[in-house]
């Protein structure tokens, strides 16, 4: 982050650098050749006044493309802390899992059925938490922000990816939870179209640990070693 802000720092001070050693003498000449009063540079003072004229608006273009060569880099600035909001929210998606296991006889993470559907088995950590804000990424710009509780949970407004039918703790390197995916294949990585784009994904394990990583250590499976993930 502090690496893209200095560069665009850098850029800011240097085009201001370039437009006040063009642009301040261009505008001088202007002014200095249009104040003559003389009739017989009246022809030489209109063509001086329509390049003045003409200056502005390039001027104007060259400041936005400026801005628009920025911008994405000001989006980059941030998505470390986007990142770690993202981590945040699968650590605390794998604490409700966890106390939603231990009220559970045979501690099984929330399954809805056969076959499971991913909103129907979200929808079941409702029975310990009360937020459903935790279902979203703040990278993912495809889905709006959760602002109300589970009872209007879509697949349109979730962002992470579940693996259904696992007993938490069972297998702690069993993938729980991830950023949104849609291939299971131990090595797959995640698309243009992921939260993160394609630079990779945070990954909830069985045991609760979230880590970072550009492709999925393992296939995801469920308890009988099916290959298999729900994604909205």
């Amino acid at each position: 982050m502090v690496y893209d802000v200095a560069i665009i720092s850098v850029f800011l001070i240097c085009l201001l650098l370039v437009g006040s050693v063009v642009g301040l003498p261009v505008y001088l000449v202007c002014r200095y050749v249009t104040s003559k009063s003389s009739a017989d540079k009246e022809e030489k003072r209109w063509r001086i006044r329509r390049l003045f004229r003409a200056f502005w608006p390039m001027w104007c273009v060259l400041w936005l493309g400026a801005v628009a060569f920025c911008l994405p880099l000001l989006g980059r600035a941030h998505e470390p802390a986007r990142r770690a909001q993202c981590l945040s929210n699968l650590k605390q998606i794998g604490l409700a899992i966890a106390m939603y296991a231990d009220a559970d006889s045979h501690h099984r993470c929330p399954t809805d059925g056969d076959p499971p559907t991913l909103v129907g088995s979200l929808r079941l950590l409702s029975n310990v938490v009360s937020s459903a804000k935790i279902l979203h990424c703040p990278s993912d710009w495809n889905r709006a922000e959760i602002d109300f509780g589970f009872d209007k949970l879509m697949t349109t407004n979730v962002s992470y990816s579940y693996v259904p039918n696992l007993i938490w703790h069972d297998q702690p390197d069993s993938i729980v939870a991830l950023d949104r995916i849609n291939n299971t294949t131990e090595g797959s990585r995640w698309t243009p179209t992921g939260n993160h784009h394609d630079t990779g994904g945070n990954i909830l394990f069985s045991d609760g640990r979230v880590v970072w990583t550009t492709a999925l250590p393992s296939a995801l499976k469920d308890k009988d070693g099916k290959q298999i993930v729900l994604s909205p």
